[in-house]
Order: C-alpha cells, then structure tokens, then sequence
C-alpha cells in the first residue's frame, strides 16, 4: 500500500492523487476571485466549484436595480458553459455553479480547474455586476 500524507480534508497518495480522508466527507477548497467567494468541492462524480456571485438587490430598496438584475440573471443560462447552472440561496445570494469530471485527480489538477473556473466566471461576474447586483464582491 501507498504510504498516503492527510492535507485537511484530503488524503495524498504517491502519485500526487487527491481523495477524501473520509468517503463519506466531501473535502473542499475555498478560495476568493475578484473578491468574490468560491469553492472546489470534491465529490464522487467529480469537481464541484461554485462562486457567489451577489444578492438580489431588495424591492424596497433598490426596485428600478431589482428589475435590471433580474432580467441579466433571466438572460445569463442561455449564454452559460453546458456544464454550468445558477443558484439562488434563501438569502437571495446569487451562485454560478460548474461541475466537472476528474478522474484520479491530483492537485495540480485541481488547482488548474480551479483556475479555468475563475477565469471563465469573468463575463459572468461583469454583466452581473453592471446590472447592479449588490454585495459583490463580498468580505
């Protein structure tokens, strides 16, 4: 057997491969792009990121905002990565969320998804953010 180092949430084995210290835990990194919150979740079918994109401006508050976000968000799926989705949370923070398949992954693997995620959230993360969605990027 591989003499294996623990990182965390993680097991290393001596190939440099990545998989939960526990199977039934799903270990994850976070990390922050443009000041926005992320994570790389590593689960049994692969790679989960997601990042927080901003909250849903209130009615109250900011309505004529309100109206423009939501119509930014109803137009966003369209033009989305096939691998990608949106999320609203109970709070009403908005999450793009990318899912990918990795086979025996390392963490140079992992790191370099990584990068490819908050690099492509780009585009995304400037629409959202013209159209006036608040709280990005978070603190």
């Amino acid at each position: 057997m591989d003499p294996a180092l623990q990182i965390g949430g993680f097991v290393v084995d001596r190939r440099g491969r990545l998989r939960p210290h526990r199977p039934q835990e799903r270990p994850a990194l976070r990390f922050r792009w443009r000041g926005h919150d992320c994570t790389a979740v590593l689960g049994p079918k692969g790679l989960e990121l997601s990042a927080r994109a901003g909250e849903i401006p209130s009615t109250v508050s900011a309505a004529e905002r309100r109206g423009a976000v939501i119509r930014a968000i109803d137009a966003l799926p369209r033009d989305l990565p096939p691998d990608w989705t949106l999320s609203l949370s109970p709070s009403h923070a908005l999450w793009l969320d990318a899912a990918r398949a990795v086979e025996a992954p390392t963490a140079t693997r992992l790191i370099a998804e990584m990068v490819r995620f908050a690099l492509a959230l780009d585009p995304y993360l400037d629409r959202l953010s013209a159209a006036g969605l608040e709280g990005t990027p978070s603190t």
